[in-house]
């Protein structure tokens, strides 16, 4: 049900206002600059995502680290500026994309598929490049394996897997 109301969503981003407030809160200059080229739509998703882990964190948590963990969270998905994908092909990306999967170097590097495929991966290198998790290491990962919960759990203790449990959770229903 999400994914339609995904769509639905990504078709109608022109008429819903951004909150750029939220987001001037938590980036900086850099990371607004990488964030800006995402379609509308995306950034629509990443802060609606950002507000529903917001308040899902634990209320004991310090706040620099729940600053840093919606910064994590507004930036996973910045790595999608390489391609910018519309709706239709979003959606055909993810019903059809897993059988393109099988022949990965016959995708070009950034073009539709990788990028889909590969956003993690891109998102990580981003926010790697700008350093912008220099006191909670663990976010990079958050955000280079937030399509793979496995590799995420494997290398982090309790409170590492909770934070992503969270955050997993409010993407998929966003």
């Amino acid at each position: 049900m999400s994914r339609i109301n995904q769509f639905f969503n990504d078709v109608f981003a022109p008429f819903y206002a951004l909150d750029y407030t939220f987001l001037a809160r938590y980036l900086n200059e850099s990371e607004s600059e990488f964030i800006g080229q995402l379609r509308k739509a995306e950034l629509l998703h990443v802060v609606q995502v950002a507000k529903k882990t917001l308040d899902a964190l634990p209320k004991d948590l310090a706040e620099a680290e729940r600053t840093a963990i919606i910064k994590a969270v507004l930036l996973h998905d910045v790595g999608k500026y390489h391609y910018a994908m519309g709706p239709i092909a979003k959606t055909m990306m993810v019903l059809f994309g897993k059988g393109i999967r099988k022949n990965p170097e016959q995708i070009k590097k950034h073009s539709m598929v990788d990028v889909y495929q590969n956003h993690g991966q891109y998102s990580w290198e981003v926010v790697r490049d700008l350093e912008s998790f220099p006191d909670h290491p663990y976010l990079y990962d958050l955000i280079r394996f937030h399509h793979e919960p496995d590799r995420f759990v494997q290398k982090y203790g309790l409170k590492e897997q909770g934070i992503f449990w969270i955050y997993k959770k409010a993407d998929d229903e966003s």
